[in-house]
């Protein structure tokens, strides 16, 4: 009998076992799945933000399509109206590309790979070409509307540190 006790006590131990074995496969299964689903989570979501980017751009793109009277003001340097609706209407196309620079400024620390200084190039360009859009920025960055991080990347062509809001 007791034989037949100590045997039952090794196949329950056994059995024991082989369930934790199999739980701790289990368990290396679902967390190599949670990683590989992580990942292309991150790509999508990395996805997501250059598509919304790039469409931003192409609106802007657009916009300029349909209102060529306003492109001069932003890459060939003309000087704005000293006052008036065209001078409204400029101030807000200003306004357009402030928020945009914004939206990439902080979508960057989410794509670290991405080459962002190619649109620091770009913002930097736009500075250097556009005296209305300087004036504009200058003015939001003293009302505190905008952080001094987004005059330091048209002005530079950085991006900045978003955390510390440079």
């Amino acid at each position: 009998m007791i034989a037949t006790f100590e045997f039952a006590q090794l196949v329950v131990s056994a059995v024991g076992l082989a369930l934790v074995a199999a739980s701790v496969s289990f368990l290396a299964w679902q967390t190599l799945s949670l990683a590989k689903q992580t990942e292309l989570s991150a790509n999508a979501t990395r996805a997501a933000i250059y598509q919304n980017i790039a469409q931003l751009m192409i609106d802007i793109d657009r916009f300029f399509v349909d209102r060529p009277q306003f492109k001069a003001y932003f890459y060939a340097g003309a000087e704005v109206p000293e006052s008036g609706q065209l001078r409204d209407q400029i101030w807000s196309v200003a306004e357009m590309f402030l928020d945009f620079a914004e939206n990439v400024r902080c979508q960057s620390p989410l794509m670290p790979e991405y080459p962002w200084d190619t649109w620091g190039g770009y913002f930097k360009l736009l500075h250097d070409e556009s005296p209305v859009l300087r004036e504009v920025l200058n003015d939001y960055v003293d009302k505190g509307w905008y952080p001094i991080a987004l005059q330091t990347l048209f002005q530079r062509g950085e991006m900045g540190d978003v955390r510390q809001g440079l």
